[in-house]
Order: structure tokens, then C-alpha cells, then sequence
């Protein structure tokens, strides 16, 4: 699959304080979105050479407190429901 477009919509941040362009809101592509939640969910949830993954229980709390600024609120619940949905088992150990 291949996207087209640019990526730097995908550093934007819903609140338009990401660059390179600053767009904010719907402004900022829907697929961008979704790759920049994905993305930083990804990140935050695996390995890195500089420290451990975080659970998924912190992963979803950090999500959540940043909807409606880094991550678009709609994308952040989809996700959330996603994973729900998919992974239900390990979505009841990270809602506890």
C-alpha cells in the first residue's frame, strides 16, 4: 500500500502546534491522523533501545490525556475501540 501525499502532515498535532505547517484540526489529512496515533501508540508500547515499553493500560492513559491536543479525540477512541475489540483480553487487564 502506499500513500500518497506528504508525510509532514503526520507531525502536525491536532491543536496546530506541529510542524512543519502548523495545521491544526481537520485541516490535518485523516490518514495523517490515524498514522500519528498509530505511530506514537507503536512507540510507546514497544522496546527501544533507551528504555523498556510501556504497558498498554499507561499506553491508553497517555493517549487519552492527549486527545484534543497531540492526538485527534475521534482517532484516539477508534483506536481504543479497536484494540477493545481485538484484544479483548488485554484490554480488560489495561481498563483495570
Amino acid at each position: 500500500m502506499m500513500l500518497v501525499g506528504s508525510s509532514a502532515p503526520a507531525t502536525s498535532t491536532k491543536d496546530g502546534s506541529g510542524y512543519p505547517d502548523g495545521l491544526a484540526g481537520d485541516a490535518i489529512p485523516q490518514v495523517a491522523r490515524i498514522v500519528c496515533c498509530c505511530d506514537a501508540f507503536s512507540a510507546m508500547t514497544t522496546d527501544r533501545p533507551y528504555r523498556s515499553a510501556m504497558s498498554l493500560s499507561a499506553a491508553i492513559s497517555e493517549l487519552k490525556s492527549c486527545a484534543g491536543t497531540q492526538f485527534d479525540p475521534a482517532v484516539v477512541a477508534a483506536l481504543i475501540d479497536t484494540l477493545a475489540a481485538s484484544q479483548p483480553h488485554l484490554y480488560a487487564l489495561a481498563s483495570t
